[in-house]
């Protein structure tokens, strides 16, 4: 039945030793070479342009941006860049919602954010954002901590902290194939990824997100296929990754950050999710999302004005724009909606015949959200968690299970300050690694009482009493339906990158495209002099592609 086992048992104990010995440093040298492989981007850059600052023409343009957090101050930091003089352009925010990280939240007398302010060691705008301004990253988890997944009831994998104790349990449990699949999927998501900051260094604009996404695929990936394809099925049947890895390491990524699995959620989401999972290569700023917000606003000098909610735009005869009625002073030129659909679809536009509408259409667009309470609570993680004796994981995060809809948690994480250095964190997850009592953050889809909280951290009399908060966040269903960035003649969004990964980043990016869409529109009505872009390559890259295929005459 085997050919080749008479050969094979003629080989001595020292010769299959030696063949052992060299597959195995062939397949880690494969290992590191697919780690440390970087694909080239190749995009076409004959046609590409600086953007011209543009002047006013008669009097300063008037922009207004309604929303709040970093996607609202990332709109007025990048319309105002696009001019040659802070003087062109008037810029006012109309503060509504709660910020990019959620609330912020008084605990124990310190202050943390109910989400999180992740930044990845890719993303070029944020980080960028961030040296200009002075806002100082610090490492998500400074130091060597422990992580820990867990299917509801056991623990089924734990980091160290040790890199190679770390990599060996890895390769013991997931092959050596599987790892290696899965980083060249999501490193070649982030290289085409990466093609946007260059598209928009450039000008280029998109009015419809698919547009975008058209845009930014490179090498062949098209990021519009992946959103109409259930992540774990695509993870699992298209990239060739091992179901066990992706319902560990995938789901435990987006139960984290989203409080969703691999089973609800697109390919698109999950991809950018699983980008550089590895927690060194994460930081969060000091001092949260407020920093970069308030860094922002004060850089782009915008008039912020706080406690007012808007519920319509006006459009008048000359084509400007009023919110909620408000008198000639207070007219703009343009409207940014810098906020989420489902908060944004609320807000009424009103044309100057007296029409009224809504400035979304929820029939083309999806606007469902998930709301995720998280609970602050002091003590120490129960040992019905960890199961093991050693270091405590500061993150303990539920992977895929066939109980998935009865979980009654998803995360565990050491909560740290949002104010907290590099220092400061790696000493609280210190003391919380080594069993003593700390603060920490219990991530839920219900809301948790008392008892059921004591079972997963167990505070001490006189502890303070635990405080719940909710936030919201897209679904990110499959064939999901983004919303538009041009919503009507002068009146643009940011929500639509929101949609396809809650972060900083993606709001930077939709922020600066609604700048630029500003600049086009503005340019358009005559308010302002500067120079023309051209249209975005996305058509003209299938024209190429159909040019490349010659017929070749026989022979």
């Amino acid at each position: 039945m085997i050919p080749y086992l008479p050969f094979v048992s003629s080989i001595g104990a020292s010769t299959k030793i030696s063949l052992c010995l060299f597959g195995s440093v062939v397949l880690l040298v494969m290992f590191v070479r697919q780690i440390l492989k970087r694909k080239e981007i190749r995009v076409n850059t004959d046609k590409w342009v600086q953007v011209s600052p543009a002047t006013a023409k008669s009097r300063p343009v008037r922009v207004a941006v309604i929303g709040s957090g970093v996607s609202a101050a990332a709109t007025c930091h990048y319309t105002r860049s696009l001019f040659a003089d802070d003087k062109e352009v008037s810029l006012t925010v109309f503060e509504m919602g709660a910020g990019s990280a959620g609330p912020i939240v008084d605990f124990d007398g310190k202050k943390y954010e109910a989400g999180h302010s992740i930044i990845a060691d890719y993303n070029q705008t944020i980080k960028r954002l961030c040296l200009k301004l002075g806002v100082t990253l610090r490492s998500l988890l400074p130091g060597n901590p422990s992580i820990m997944l867990h299917n509801g009831s056991y623990p089924s994998f734990q980091s160290m902290g040790r890199a190679l104790w770390d990599m060996l349990s890895s390769a013991w449990r997931y092959g050596i194939q599987s790892p290696i699949e899965m980083r060249q999927t999501t490193t070649g998501c982030v290289l085409s990824f990466s093609n946007i900051y260059l598209l928009q260094q450039h000008g280029y604009v998109y009015d419809e997100p698919m547009e975008l996404l058209k845009g930014m695929a490179a090498d062949g990936d098209d990021f519009t296929s992946i959103i109409d394809k259930e992540a774990r099925s695509y993870l699992i049947n298209d990239r060739c990754i091992k179901a066990p890895l992706v319902d560990d390491i995938c789901t435990a990524s987006l139960r984290y950050l989203y409080g969703l699995d691999c089973k609800s959620v697109n390919g698109l989401c999950a991809n950018i999710a699983m980008a550089d999972i590895e927690y060194k290569n994460l930081f969060t700023p000091v001092g949260g999302a407020e920093a970069v917000t308030g860094a922002l606003l004060d850089d782009s000098g915008a008039k912020t004005v706080s406690g007012r909610r808007i519920t319509a735009i006006s459009r008048t005869e000359e084509g400007g724009f009023m919110l909620n009625g408000d008198d000639e002073a207070n007219e703009f030129d343009a409207v940014v909606i810098a906020m989420p659909v489902e908060k944004a679809e609320k807000i009424a536009l009103k044309d100057s015949d007296g029409k009224s509408s809504s400035l979304f259409d929820t029939s083309s667009c999806n606007c469902e959200t998930k709301t995720i309470y998280q609970h602050f609570v002091q003590g120490t993680v129960s040992p019905s968690i960890t199961k093991v004796a050693g270091r405590v994981p500061v993150l303990v995060s539920t992977t895929q299970t066939a109980a998935d809809n009865n979980l009654p948690w998803t995360s565990i994480e050491a909560a740290v300050p949002v104010g907290a250095t590099e220092r400061d964190a790696e000493t609280l997850l210190a003391e919380a690694s080594c069993g003593k009592v700390s603060n920490w953050k219990v991530t839920a889809q219900e809301k948790l009482g008392k008892d059921e909280l004591q079972k997963l951290v167990m505070s001490l009399p006189g502890s303070p009493d635990p405080v719940i908060v909710d936030t919201h966040c897209p679904t990110f269903p499959v064939n999901d339906k983004l919303p538009p960035f041009k919503l009507s003649d002068g009146i643009f969004s940011t929500a639509a990158m929101g949609r396809t990964a809650a972060d900083m980043e993606m709001e930077c990016i939709g922020a600066k495209n609604s700048a630029l869409l500003v600049r086009k529109y503005l340019k358009a009505r005559g308010l302002i002099e500067a120079e023309d872009i051209p249209a975005a390559p996305v058509e003209e890259k299938e024209e190429e592609e159909e040019e490349e295929e010659p017929v070749k005459p026989l022979e």
